[in-house]
């Protein structure tokens, strides 16, 4: 019986060969494992960032529109009030930082029972869903259109932006920037311009992919609205006829 010998030339693979294959192997795949972990923890922090940033530009620009277009109060509808800022009637505002206006931003619709002339207030509120995660307030927008109500007032409660660490509001008279608006109390009913401070409090990546919240970056915006109302004083003025009584 005749048998086959192997050729003098082939041979297979030792051991050390294999094993000195696979750790390459190993080291190639770590790293290339490494570079889309990166890659992925990259793109997913861009995605959250372009998130939070329309919702804060989006909120910005709901502040522009509704303080460029105040209305002086009184009028010949007598339906607008007086800007308040702080102690607003019929919301609570338990932070204090709470603005109410009479604007012209409502939307006409052929469904709507009302004007475009709206009352809106802003306040800040303690978050009530996952407060735990929570960083800071949340800023809401409360808006009554109909302003002619038939017994009580009905609110439409609108959430603009979520960890507000501070909001806080300032009023240029024509002379100097004022803390506070007293409406009615005012000698001119309007301000001049309105200057808007918002700081959103934004947790560190690392912070926020292990569920803590210690660890915070606060991100300023500003946002200056003239407005272009004039509107008459407060004050009376007696009249006089010729210099008698």
């Amino acid at each position: 019986m005749r048998m086959l010998r192997p050729h003098a030339g082939a041979r297979g693979f030792t051991l050390i060969e294999l094993l000195l294959a696979i750790t390459i192997s190993a080291v190639i795949l770590a790293a290339v494992n490494a570079v889309l972990f990166g890659a992925l923890r990259l793109r997913n922090r861009t995605a959250r960032m372009l998130e939070d940033s329309v919702a804060r530009q989006q909120a910005l620009s709901i502040l522009k529109r509704d303080l460029a277009g105040i209305v002086a109060p009184g009028g010949e509808t007598n339906m607008a009030g007086a800007l308040l800022y702080g102690g607003m009637n019929g919301v609570t505002d338990a932070a204090g930082t709470g603005m109410q206006l009479f604007t012209t931003s409502g939307i006409v619709t052929d469904y709507a029972y009302w004007g475009e002339l709206q009352k809106v207030a802003y306040i800040l509120r303690e978050p009530t869903n996952n407060a735990s995660q929570a960083i800071g307030r949340d800023l809401w927008r409360i808006v009554t259109r109909n302003l002619l109500p038939p017994l009580n007032e009905t609110f439409d409660e609108q959430l603009l932006l979520s960890d507000v660490d501070r909001f806080e509001m300032t009023f240029f008279d024509g002379f100097t920037w004022r803390t506070s608006w007293g409406g009615t109390n005012e000698t001119v009913p309007l301000p001049r311009a309105v200057r808007i401070d918002l700081v959103v409090a934004e947790a560190e990546p690392s912070e926020r992919s292990r569920g803590m919240m210690g660890k915070r970056n606060l991100l300023p915006f500003q946002l200056i609205v003239p407005v272009m109302v004039t509107a008459a004083t407060n004050t009376t003025d007696t009249a006089t006829d010729g210099g008698q009584p």
